[in-house]
């Protein structure tokens, strides 16, 4: 019989492809392997698995992570003693994409995400409008764009437009069904000329990349002087995270940093970036998705029970704005 792996040797945060370890144990002559010999080959197995990766703190550098949650869907959530920053740490080598993703399913696109898609990127051209950060339209780059749905408001509104996106499923659906200029790549590796754009937004897109610091930098040479960086993150410090800890909805596999409006501020400021807004912003959603993100987070059960009531009293598809306070907007002038 295989011996049995002592605790201490899988990392409590991270799930283990159990399913390949089981084939190694099968596979193993375990009866000529006993001992601290076969707790040696399973700790490598393990290892081997998961590719655990120490990381650093992305806003100051320092190696002193303080544990506050042992585990989640993202993984071992830690903050730093220093600066305060939270991020994921050890990570899994495939939990941020490093290269291109090709050869996924196309993405299931709802008939009117359109519309919602349309009505919430108007609130956010609104809000940079009272910022006055945006009057007249300009050259817009989308980085993690998805299928494309900012930036086709954004066409419409008169911009020059260009996407990149890491998942080639859903840059290729932005392509052929909107008819945009969405580029498949990762922003580490796109090819983009410095000094091109007025704007640059990252919707989403910032909590995924493993190294924000070098995405902000790159982020200020490809802007003109003048030029507008607009994003939008998981608001780590609010009321929902606090209490629902693990739980949080934002906690998932690819969010490997999580911010605070303090530390996006300080980081914006830090590469080059001056007049920083900063606040939480909602959603307006269909019905529905309140049902779905229930099930899907939080309670199956209850998720089954709104959904039902939903499409009894036929309130699926109407719209809703929502604002659990947990996704913040910021944007910033380039110096």
């Amino acid at each position: 019989m295989a011996p049995q792996l002592g605790r201490k040797a899988r990392p409590p945060a991270l799930a283990v492809d159990f399913k390949m370890e089981r084939n190694v144990r099968r596979s193993c002559d375990w009866s000529q392997i006993t001992g601290r010999r076969s707790q040696v080959i399973m700790k490598n197995v393990i290892q081997m698995t998961e590719k655990l990766i120490n990381v650093e703190c992305f806003d100051c550098g320092a190696d002193t992570p303080r544990v506050i949650l042992p585990e989640s869907r993202s993984g071992r959530v830690v903050r730093c003693m220093r600066c305060g920053a939270i991020y994921v740490s050890p990570r899994k080598a495939g939990q941020f994409l490093t290269d291109a993703r090709m050869g996924d399913p196309p993405p299931e696109v709802p008939p009117d995400e359109k519309k919602w898609a349309k009505i919430n990127a108007a609130h956010r051209f609104n809000l940079l409008h009272r910022w006055n950060f945006v009057h007249d339209p300009g050259t817009l780059l989308d980085v993690g764009c998805w299928t494309g749905f900012f930036l086709k408001t954004a066409e419409k509104r008169g911009w020059k437009v260009k996407g990149l996106e890491p998942v080639d499923a859903a840059a290729q659906w932005g392509r052929i069904n909107l008819g945009l200029d969405i580029l498949t790549a990762v922003f580490e590796k796109a090819e983009l000329p410095n000094g091109n754009f007025d704007m640059v937004s990252l919707m989403h897109a910032l909590e995924h990349l493993s190294d924000p610091n070098t995405a902000l930098a790159r982020v200020n040479r490809l802007l003109k002087p003048g030029g507008i960086i607009a994003l939008e993150t998981p608001n780590a410090d609010c009321l929902a995270a606090r209490i629902l800890g693990r739980r949080w909805r934002q906690f998932i596999s690819r969010h490997v940093a999580f911010f605070t409006p303090v530390t996006i501020a300080r980081l914006l400021k830090r590469h080059g970036f001056e007049n920083v807004r900063v606040r939480r912003i909602g959603r307006t959603v269909p019905v529905r998705l309140i049902a779905d993100r229930i099930k899907r987070y939080y309670s199956r059960p209850l998720g089954n029970v709104l959904d039902r009531v939903f499409r009894i009293t036929g309130l699926s598809n109407a719209g809703i704005r929502i604002d659990p306070g947990d996704i913040m907007f910021a944007a910033a002038r380039k110096k």
